[in-house]
């Protein structure tokens, strides 16, 4: 039995709560989880698999790889890209495996701390451009923990959290970045995207309409980061001006990313990283304000 025939039994025969598999071309499939697809997969030379990661936990990785090893078990899972960090799922990787991610602090080649599980075993970081072992696929880092994965034979773009719902998450993206990689992404003229927390974008004009639609957000987002930081507002307050005067209507997204997002644009107005304590005390007054409700 091939490839295409045990992912598609992958497909057919899932238990309750267990990861289903959306095809996008002849050797790129999808998952589908209650929540959102959190890898993709990439069958090059016959039986080697490339899974990418863009939003696994670590139940949802235990789950997908026990899954495949059930249903599919002449795959051989060859390599591990995230396109952000592991979310748990590097233990739960074949020794064999190779790992591939951005990440700034391994740029010299050097294992990040905590993430080595064996001696010769280096993860890696990569830069724009970087085969991945399949024709015309390639790992591009858009920020120093943040990646995308463009398949330029089949036109399919991995965005993760580029391509959060309705607009990006910028938890690991400054607001330049992430307009940098959209406007690249527009380029490759993509027939299909997938990006974190469920979107599936299946046709060239919903590509472009979405990446065109959050590259709208967030020059919406640079003039609320450029008047909060003129008169001095904090992130919480700009952000309930914003909604008081419809700016963000258009992105009816939960306000705990925008709080987000507008933090992230505040800290590179000035030059800062993200204050990751104060958006978490942001986010707990979000919710207790609608517990309140």
């Amino acid at each position: 039995m091939g490839p295409d025939a045990t992912l598609t039994r992958t497909h057919h025969t899932h238990s309750p709560g267990a990861p289903t598999l959306t095809r996008l071309s002849s050797r790129v499939w999808t998952t589908r989880w209650t929540a959102s697809p959190g890898a993709s997969l990439l069958v090059g030379h016959g039986t080697a698999l490339t899974l990418v990661d863009h939003g696994l936990t670590a139940e949802a990785a235990e789950t997908l790889l026990a899954e495949l090893a059930e249903t599919a078990p002449s795959l051989r899972l060859a390599r591990v890209v995230w396109l952000r960090w592991c979310h748990g799922l590097i233990e739960r990787v074949p020794q064999r495996a190779e790992l591939l991610y951005a990440a700034k602090v391994a740029e010299a080649g050097a294992p990040p701390a905590g993430t080595a599980r064996a001696a010769g075993l280096a993860c890696r970081a990569r830069t724009h451009h970087t085969p991945l072992g399949l024709n015309g696929v390639s790992l591009h880092a858009i920020a120093p923990e943040q990646s995308l994965v463009w398949d330029a034979e089949d036109r399919i773009l991995l965005a993760g959290d580029l391509l959060a719902p309705l607009a990006p998450e910028l938890s690991a993206l400054t607001p330049a970045q992430a307009t940098a990689a959209l406007e690249w992404a527009l380029e490759r003229g993509a027939d299909q995207a997938v990006g974190s927390h469920g979107v599936l974008l299946r046709t060239a004009e919903h590509v472009e309409r979405g990446l065109r639609a959050r590259l709208s957000y967030l020059r919406v987002l640079e003039g609320i980061c450029l008047h909060a930081r003129r008169v001095g507002a904090p992130a919480l307050i700009a952000l309930r001006q914003a909604l008081a005067n419809g700016r963000l209507g258009a992105w009816p997204v939960p306000p705990q990313r925008h709080v987000l997002n507008i933090h992230a644009g505040l800290a590179a107005l000035e030059g800062r990283p993200v204050d990751l304590r104060e958006v978490s005390a942001d986010t707990r007054q979000l919710a207790a304000q609608h517990r309140t409700r």
